[in-house]
This record gives structure tokens, sequence and C-alpha cells, in this order.
């Protein structure tokens, strides 16, 4: 347990360096309005049937299998709830608690370095965030930079891999080597260890 509570202490950063956005670099007054538009039952149903069968519910137990299989019967009270928070701004506590399950990285793992925390959040919660990626997803490519190759439609991380290798080869076959350096950094759970003011 301390482990896991060292890994993910909160820690104090400054930010004053960091550059600061500027109005390019931000979502168009236009694109705005069409993120803003009031949540349809249409578009909740899309979320719940977008999302993945058989995935590992959270504490509430419910699957994303028996919102789709009891849809018909259900459907008023789960879209009147997503609608509610997304016109009050005011989640229900209960869809924010998640279980941290340890999944281990290796056949044999021994010790808490070789386990992948993964959290299985609630079904409703699934429900906000598929919602909220649906309607973000025809800006991403707009205000996220090109050098990321993860999480974007039309884009994928095995591309930064492919483009590693390429200098690899460059650094080892080149005849001017001089000038050249490679840095291999491990970066690992980065994520995990940002405090929310970095992100």
């Amino acid at each position: 347990m301390k482990f896991f509570m060292l890994k993910w202490e909160e820690r104090k950063i400054v930010c004053d360096s960091w550059p600061s956005f500027h109005r390019e670099d931000m979502i168009p007054d236009q694109v705005n309005v069409i993120l803003e538009v009031e949540i349809t039952e249409q578009e909740v149903r899309q979320a719940v049937f977008s999302m993945g069968n058989n995935r590992a519910p959270g504490m509430d137990g419910i699957t994303s299998s028996f919102l789709k299989f009891y849809w018909e019967i259900i459907k008023c009270e789960v879209t009147r709830a997503i609608i509610h928070f997304f016109c009050t701004n005011t989640m229900c506590e209960s869809w924010k608690d998640t279980l941290v399950v340890l999944i281990p990285k290796t056949e044999i793992a021994i010790l808490l370095a070789k386990f992948r925390p993964i959290s299985l959040c609630q079904s409703f919660y699934k429900v906000v965030a598929k919602i909220l990626i649906n309607r973000l997803k025809p800006v991403l490519g707009s205000i996220i930079s090109e050098e990321q190759g993860a999480f974007v439609p039309g884009r994928s991380i095995s591309s930064h891999g492919l483009i590693a290798q390429e200098m690899m080869s460059k650094f080892q076959f080149s005849a001017k080597k001089s000038g050249m350096m490679a840095l291999k950094i491990d970066m690992e759970q980065t994520y995990d260890c940002m405090s929310w003011d970095t992100l």
C-alpha cells in the first residue's frame, strides 16, 4: 500500500515558466457552440451502444452489456440521469467511485512495481466520458499538436516507434556521426505522478 501511496502522492510544481495559451490555440467560438449543444437521448444511446461488451464493471456491478440488453426498459431513467449531470454540472458522488485493481505485467510478478493498476469506473461515469469523447472527436485533430500520435482519429502511437527506428538506423549507418545523440528516457507512468495543476 505504501508503494502506491508514495507513487501517487501529490507533487507541487511551479508552472510559471510554462508557455501560456494564446487565442489561436483555443477552440474557435463556432466550434464551441457545437460542443455546448444540449445532450440528446440519441447521444446517450450512441454512447452506451458504442461501449465494449464484456468489460469489467465498476463497483456498481453494471456492465455495458446490461445497459444494452435492458435499454428499452431503462433508457428514460438513464438518459434523464445523464442529462441532469450535463445540465447541473453536478455528478452523483457514487458515479465517481472507482476500484483500482492490480494486473501483473509479467508472468511472475512479485514486486509491486511489476503490477499495473487499472481503474474500474462506474457505468454512468463511463457513459458520460464516452459522450464527451464523441463530442470532442471532430475537433481533436485541430487542437492537439501533430507530434502526438495516440488518441486522435487517423493517428497511431506506433508511428512514433517507426520514427524512432528510422532515427536509430540513421545514427548507425550515417557517415556523419558527429553531433548526433540519442537519449532513452524512462517515462514510466508519468501521468500517474503528475499533479492536476500540471495537467
